[in-house]
This record gives structure tokens, sequence and C-alpha cells, in this order.
């Protein structure tokens, strides 16, 4: 599933395998998410959330970032922000870093980078 706007929110539910979202001016928000993402905004914030694996990234210049996974996942995660947090012990949140392994890392990496404002790890509830 692959989404592009210039001027607006993009909005991704149930999707599985790869997917790609793209904004200028607004929030992407994707969820139910079963696979590989690729998440990139100028202007507003990214939530993923779902069974993630692959490659995840998720890149804004004006917003915070979250990701919402499972008790189960096995993902390397690093993230990059002006704040950091994680619901996980094995993820360390320190100075706006986010760092580490989440099960044996086997199913694929999340990479979260913001100019302006925070990334998160989530347990998916």
């Amino acid at each position: 599933m692959r989404a592009r706007t210039a001027g607006g929110s993009v909005y991704l539910t149930g999707c599985s395998g790869d997917s790609s979202a793209e904004t200028i001016g607004g929030s992407i928000h994707v969820t139910e998410h079963d696979g590989p993402v690729r998440a990139r905004t100028l202007g507003g914030s990214i939530r993923i959330s779902g069974q993630l694996h692959g490659t995840v990234e998720a890149e804004t210049q004006g917003g915070s970032i979250t990701i919402l996974v499972p008790d189960d996942a096995r993902l390397r995660v690093d993230g990059r922000g002006t704040g950091a947090s994680s619901d996980f012990s094995e993820v360390v949140a320190h100075l706006g870093r986010l760092d580490g392994l989440l099960g044996d890392g086997a199913d694929g990496s999340v990479t979260m980078r913001t100019a302006g404002g925070s990334v998160a790890i989530r347990r998916l509830t």
C-alpha cells in the first residue's frame, strides 16, 4: 500500500505487506499493520502500530514519533529526537535517544528520526 499527499494527513488501517506513507503538511497514522512500513512527513507527527517486521522507518521534521508493538515483538530499535521514552526495559531511552533490542531482533528493525519532537516505543495493548 502506498499513500502520498501534499496537504493533509495520511491514515492507513489494517494493511499488510510493504507500506509507504508520505505527506508534506500533515500527520501519518498507520494502525493494525502487518509488515514493513516507511513513513515520512515534513510537518506532523507519526504513529505506527501493529505486528511490525522487516524495515520500519519513520522520519519527520516537525513532530513526534510513536511506535506501538506487542510484547512478543522481535525488533532492533534506534530512535533520535528531542526527547525519548520506552515502555520496554530492553530499549534504553536517554537524552533524546532510543536504543535496544526487543527479543532477539530477528524480525527486523525500527528507525525513528525527528528534528522537532520526541520518539517513543510503546506496548500495544
